[in-house]
């Protein structure tokens, strides 16, 4: 059973995770966990944004809210979202992860961790690699590893790099182009079969 979705994306990962979601169904039965490095000045805006492109309520993770399906939580401006062993939302404050304060690798390992193979992890296209390490310990915990294909990429060469690497370190089941990656979630969530296949365009 399938019942977490984390997602990573960079700053411009914004507009991306708002196209997903929006093309989720209302009755979408998981709670969503999303790292995007999304500067201090449109904080803000990232509830907003998404908020308004979804029926299904977006806010900040709290510390110590257990995740709620239909909803999506945001990692707040420099901060790690994570989930703790009781299966709880953290926030803790440190040193960042490839110099990002909110990191989806740091997110993707808790849930790894936590929730081993009932969480999905997502990689949004993006110009840098955080999420790789994150989606090798969520397949290494029997998860599912999706990226978005890279031919969408903002920097198609820097996303060569991180799709090559995935491939060979993380085996992620899933390359597929944004618009599709919203389908593939709600049929793993409801239980579906979908066979594993990594296209690479």
């Amino acid at each position: 059973m399938r019942d977490l979705v984390v997602i990573g994306g960079s700053l411009a990962g914004l507009k991306r995770l708002c196209r997903l979601i929006d093309q989720l169904p209302s009755s979408f039965q998981a709670p969503i966990l999303a790292e995007l490095h999304t500067s201090a000045d449109r904080a803000e805006s990232a509830v907003k944004m998404l908020g308004a492109c979804t029926s299904q309520p977006v806010a900040y993770g709290i510390e110590g809210t257990r995740p709620q399906a239909g909803r999506v939580y945001l990692a707040p401006d420099d901060r790690h979202l994570i989930v703790k062993a009781t299966g709880v939302l953290g926030l803790p404050v440190d040193s960042g992860v490839r110099q990002s304060k909110a990191a989806a690798d740091r997110l993707f390992v808790s849930a790894a961790r936590v929730c081993g193979p009932r969480v999905i992890g997502v990689v949004l296209a993006g110009s840098d690699v955080d999420g790789i390490e994150g989606l090798r310990a969520i397949n290494a915990a029997g998860g599912i590893g999706v990226l978005e294909a890279t031919d969408e990429a903002i920097e198609p060469a820097t996303m060569a790099k991180q799709r090559s690497s995935t491939t060979r370190a993380s085996q992620a089941h899933y390359c597929l182009p944004l618009d599709d990656i919203a389908e593939l979630l709600r049929k793993l969530i409801d239980g579906e079969h979908v066979p594993t296949a990594l296209t690479l365009p």
